[in-house]
């Protein structure tokens, strides 16, 4: 009976909620079931592995720079947050032969984005709104195509929104839900810290959280829970960075070349990142920045509108804001010091929020306009607005559907390599093998591997001039004895020593030929 009146009495936003689960869920299933790798998923697959292992959170590919001692084959890993793989291993693992754990995890983040976007779009509009919003961010082309990828963005997104709504939800509720929803909200953001780095950017918005409740003179017990919520983010950063320290002697956990880009070029670089994540043509892109430059303007220079504005910034639109421009600055900065290559990637997760923000200034100002007799203006131009975005989006994402069932066979290429069958019949997994394809042995062969320098798609990456001294020094270290190289290696991108070894396939001072084949070579150390 009870259940019966719960259910009268919501039904309304219980339709709702199911349409939006249904609707993400079905976008999410269809983008994991063709779920690809990349080297970052070989790599949180090995590290789940080694967890179910009981090795701990060490990860079996070594570089050549390393000096760490490998234990059971495997170093510490310090390359990226260890949240994901952990979540893997806790699933039962991520292999070749089951990528399960990886496909519940994206399809369940993807529902929790689409959730947490109509909950924030909720607080703003109507339901209605928020509705098309929470189906428009499950259908659109960025966030589908990071779902299908075994990446960390995913949890990542999914857990910063879920950080933001509950920091904005706590501005409203009473004192004991006021403490709870923060806490909740600095719970999302030390895991989301502990999914990326990225993490990092909702410091700023829960330090902006604190001075509101400063600056409006909250009761001394909701500022002092704002400082403690604020304190959990910060001490999941500082023991991520203390661990990393102890480790490697950085607070990155690694030592990386800087791109030598200047500010300017990381921001120009950024901006066309953001613009590449709808792929829209330069003149449609053109159009929706000029569309929302008149709205903002025309916010700025109406006293009344400009009045209502700062309600709904009190509200909590404020923290979406602080959070772009705070994960904006952060990536730039990265940009210009640590990353080489853009990635369209870096700047989804602000996906979600850039939906919220553009659709909120249009209903703001649509709602708000009246021209004389012409009452239904506003109403068409609204209606006009949201079918051009929701049509742009939608239609973007349909391009792109063939995306989804392509398989790049290049990554599972190496299984067919009469070099790599070759191994897998001679060498037993507990083999420490150096090569240059280490992600794809450790990953698909179950190797522990040493993995030589490759600057094709990384510049900053140094290959030794005295390769064919430090080589053999460091597989001696790591226990190695066995070179394998796959594909054509060349001198402008692996050096000298590396590209040779592959070409002249023939036994030197230090190295045996012991298998040939058109696809590869390996050599083993000499006695």
């Amino acid at each position: 009976m009870n259940i019966r009146r719960y259910f009268n009495k919501n039904k309304h936003g219980i339709w709702l909620y199911t349409v939006l689960i249904v609707a993400s869920a079905a976008a999410a299933l269809f983008a994991v079931n063709n779920i690809k790798i990349s080297p970052d998923s070989m790599r949180f697959g090995v590290v789940s592995q080694q967890i179910l292992s009981g090795n701990g959170i060490r990860v079996p590919v070594i570089r050549l720079e390393d000096n760490y001692v490998p234990v059971n084959g495997a170093i510490p890993f310090l390359d990226q947050m260890p949240l994901l793989p952990v979540l893997f291993a806790l699933l039962g693992g991520v292999t070749p032969q089951n990528y399960v754990p990886a496909q519940l995890i994206n399809v369940v983040c993807h529902v929790a984005v689409a959730i947490f976007t109509f909950l924030l779009m909720g607080k703003f509009c109507n339901r209605g709104i928020a509705l098309l919003t929470g189906i428009l961010v499950s259908f659109s082309y960025p966030l589908l195509r990071l779902t299908q990828f075994i990446a960390s963005e995913p949890l990542f997104i999914a857990l910063t929104t879920a950080a933001i709504y509950f920091l904005i939800l706590s501005r409203d509720t009473d004192r004991s839900h006021f403490r709870r929803n923060l806490f909740i909200a600095g719970i999302c953001a030390s895991a989301a810290i502990f999914t990326r780095n990225a993490g990092i950017a909702l410091i700023p918005v829960f330090l902006w959280e604190a001075l509101m409740a400063a600056k409006n003179k909250r009761p001394e017990v909701n500022y002092v829970s704002t400082i403690f919520a604020l304190a959990l983010p910060v001490i999941a950063t500082a023991t991520m960075f203390v661990r990393n320290y102890i480790i490697s002697g950085t607070f990155r956990g690694f030592s990386q070349a800087s791109p030598e880009r200047s500010f300017l070029q990381a921001l120009s670089g950024t901006v066309e990142t953001i613009y590449l994540q709808f792929q829209l043509s330069k003149s449609s892109f053109f159009l929706f920045s000029m569309i929302m430059m008149l709205c903002m303007l025309y916010v700025l220079i109406n006293t009344r509108l400009r009045k209502e504005a700062l309600k709904y910034l009190n509200a909590g639109f404020d923290s979406i804001i602080v959070f772009q421009i705070s994960y904006t600055t952060l990536i730039v900065l990265t940009m210009a010091k640590q990353a080489w290559r853009f990635e369209l990637r870096y700047m989804s997760p602000i996906v979600p929020f850039l939906f919220v923000a553009a659709i909120f200034l249009l209903v703001f100002v649509w709602e708000r306009i009246t021209i004389g007799r012409f009452s239904n203006l506003s109403f068409i131009g609204l209606i006009s607005s949201l079918v051009i975005i929701a049509g742009g989006s939608l239609y973007k994402t349909y391009l792109n559907l063939p995306e989804f069932s392509y398989r790049p066979e290049k990554t599972y290429s190496i299984l067919e390599y009469c070099t790599y069958k070759w191994i897998k019949e001679k060498y037993a997994a507990n083999t420490v093998i150096a090569t240059n394809k280490p992600f794809h042995l450790s990953f698909f062969g179950g190797y522990s591997t040493i993995a030589l320098p490759h600057k094709r798609f990384d510049p900053t990456i140094h290959v030794p001039d005295d390769m064919e001294s430090v080589l053999p020094d460091r597989m001696s270290k790591s226990g190695s004895q066995v070179i394998a190289l796959f594909e054509e290696a060349e001198e402008k991108y692996d050096g000298d020593y590396i590209a040779g070894l592959f070409n002249e396939r023939r036994d030197n001072d230090r190295f045996i030929v012991t298998h040939t084949c058109s696809d590869g070579v390996v050599y083993i150390s000499r006695k």
